[in-house]
């Protein structure tokens, strides 16, 4: 790990804690499942680390001195890690896991070996204690509000509003501020700070951040800031002495091709702790005759998004973790680059002639917009422009027309509908009816279109020849929805929680019938990849059932620093 120091900080030396925390373990080893794009949070009491261990029922904790990861068991499933008292050896739980929707009680239970215990009948988002101990800074999903009570939740008042429900809340030690990260609907993590009271709201890094840790003055904010596919560490000054000028620019403290995550503070400050993840993933085919998941092009084929011709000979895909577009054959020869960094590619299509791709592209700091790539010279065509993001286009079966998705904007996603365009004449529609609609699919016969609400609650279909909308399934978490050749099904990755446990069913609803089939667990392959725009899985030419399995290895690390 190489690290940069800088005029207002010092760092020194970087060194690793614990090996392997998070890595699936074939010796029978501890392990860590949990996407390698979620924000992990790791908490410290000062001589003690504490971190999730997923799927299990438990936690892990681990000397600050480095050495094994020890489980920490607890009565609950999958219980939340949010924070560990200030003033006593207790965390604060959060049961079950919000992220995977909704608040959850919250409860408290001294380490180690303590009996759990709720507090009052709240529920929450994500919640912190302050610097003493005795209230709770906590949000809720309803209103996307930060509020305030009690320690024993008493006293609740609302101290200010998002725009998107805030996690990983962080009150800085005089009480003055408050960091805190919102999450869009695209995967997104933005990293905001603000006043206790709200105001002075800006977002603290234009891009892809989050995770914010005060020091204990309060005036250095340490956070995580990912570029060109990898994860930094960062600090950025915001308060001073009108007798000392520092500066507030902010600076970056690690740098290394091994991304730095979820960043925490010793409780002295004079340490960084954080998760150095190596991200991988490996695409892998479901086998129907042994019922087991086996790798796609051999052992180690990091990449997501498949897309493969009519004919089943060609397949495009994005590289993983840099996002660049390649196309080959489908057995893996004749690899060929067709974008490069800074440019992130998501969801590439093939035209119907197989002559072109289209895709999502996104530079940093830039809205997302739709391309179109030639592959006899590799030349670049921009589809859409603006300030909101674009993507997720499908092409008609003739090649003459595109549809897309419209904005992931955290404001107005449910007031943009889908687009057309015509590409011989360039003109643009709105398709009829589709305002807030995601996720187009173009059925192979060009009859229809397939299309789901933002949070991928319910299938919708519309009929071209009719210009009408009807659902064929509600009560639904669709994810990457793919049509049969035939037109007849929709095969789409059901992501709901079972018993506690979030799982990724593959199912299949046929129109005709409108019912809806389950077909397997797709997280029996292990934990899926959360890539650039979710849990990718879709369908091979010969019709069995792909996904990317997250192979990334994790390791935690402290990294000595010194603030003025």
């Amino acid at each position: 790990m190489v690290v940069d120091g800088g005029a207002d900080s010092h760092t020194g030396n970087c060194v690793a804690v614990a090996a392997g925390v998070a890595a699936a373990a074939a010796d029978g080893g501890l392990a860590i499942f949990f996407s390698a794009d979620f924000a992990l949070p790791l908490i410290t009491d000062g001589s003690e680390i504490f971190v999730p261990d997923y799927p299990h029922d438990n936690l892990l904790q681990i000397s600050t001195e480095g050495g094994a990861a020890v489980p920490l068991e607890t009565p609950f499933r999958e219980p939340f890690l949010f924070d560990i008292s200030p003033i006593r050896p207790e965390l604060l739980l959060g049961i079950p896991p919000p992220y995977q929707g909704g608040n959850s009680g919250l409860w408290v239970m001294a380490v180690p070996g303590g009996q759990p215990h709720r507090i009052s009948e709240m529920t929450a988002y994500d919640a912190t204690w302050s610097a003493d101990g005795s209230h709770l800074y906590y949000s809720t999903d309803k209103d996307h509000s930060i509020d305030v009570s009690n320690s024993d939740g008493s006293g609740s008042r609302r101290l200010f509003a998002a725009s998107l429900t805030p996690f990983w809340i962080r009150v800085s030690r005089d009480g003055q501020r408050v960091a805190f990260t919102t999450q869009a609907q695209q995967g997104a993590l933005s990293l905001w700070m603000a006043d206790i009271d709200g105001k002075h709201l800006a977002r603290v890094a234009p891009g892809w951040a989050c995770c914010g840790s005060w020091t204990a003055d309060g005036k250095t904010l340490i956070y995580e800031e990912r570029r060109n596919g990898t994860d930094s560490i960062w600090s950025m000054r915001v308060g001073g002495s009108w007798w000392q000028r520092v500066s507030h620019t902010p600076m970056q403290l690690t740098q290394s091709v091994i991304s730095a995550r979820s960043p925490v503070l010793s409780r002295d400050g004079s340490k960084i702790f954080f998760i150095g993840l190596q991200r991988r993933g490996e695409v892998v085919r479901y086998d129907p005759r042994t019922h087991v998941y086996a790798p796609f092009l051999g052992s180690g084929f990091s990449a997501e998004g498949l897309s493969f011709t009519k004919d089943g000979k060609q397949m495009a895909y994005t590289g993983y973790p840099d996002g660049t577009l390649w196309v080959s054959n489908t057995d893996g020869s004749n690899r060929r680059q067709l974008t490069f960094p800074p440019l992130e590619v998501t969801g590439p299509r093939w035209s119907p002639d197989a002559t072109r791709l289209s895709f999502t592209g996104r530079e940093p700091d830039k809205a997302g917009q739709v391309y179109l790539v030639s592959l006899s010279d590799s030349h670049l065509q921009q589809i859409t422009s603006g300030s909101l993001d674009s993507g997720d286009a499908v092409w008609s079966p003739d090649g003459q027309s595109l549809i897309w998705a419209g904005s992931w904007d955290e404001v107005i996603p449910d007031k943009v509908p889908l687009h057309r365009i015509d590409l011989r004449s360039g003109r643009v529609t709105e398709i009829p009816g589709s305002i807030g609609l995601f996720s187009p699919r173009w059925s192979p016969d060009g009859r229809s279109l397939e299309a789901t609400p933002q949070d991928g609650s319910k299938i919708l279909l519309y009929d071209f020849a009719r210009g009408n909308w009807q659902m064929l399934a509600g009560n639904l978490n669709v994810q990457y929805p793919t049509w049969t050749p035939d037109s007849k099904c929709i095969y789409f990755d059901n992501r709901r929680s079972d018993s506690g446990l979030t799982k990724d069913v593959m199912e299949r609803l046929c129109v005709q019938s409108h019912k809806v089939e389950p077909i397997l667990d797709a997280s029996s392959a292990g934990p899926l990849l959360f890539g650039a725009a979710g849990w990718w899985t879709g369908l091979a030419p010969d019709g069995s059932i792909l996904a990317t399995r997250d192979i990334s290895s994790r390791e935690i690390y402290a990294l000595d620093v010194k603030f003025p």
